[in-house]
């Protein structure tokens, strides 16, 4: 959980990390459907704040993903 200052008042975010790795057949196909869940993530789901999706560069079939959440109470739906 990481606390974010914000002028006068704090709040409390969720930070959640995902390492996933991906079979060489299906890096394409994943990359593809991953750009339409975050886009539909972000749009949709209620307490997403913002998503960093990052390949990794020394291993192109591995992924990490930070998924910041408004509230604590807000990623039990999700």
């Amino acid at each position: 959980m990481a606390i974010l200052s914000l002028g006068m008042k704090a709040q409390t975010h969720v930070v959640r990390i995902a390492d996933i790795e991906v079979y060489p057949q299906y890096l394409d196909e994943y990359i593809k459907m991953g750009k339409e869940i975050a886009a539909t993530s972000i749009r949709e789901e209620t307490g997403v704040v913002c998503l960093f999706p990052c390949q990794l560069k020394e291993d192109s079939t591995r992924f990490r993903i930070v998924e910041i959440y408004a509230s604590p109470e807000l990623t039990a739906t999700i």
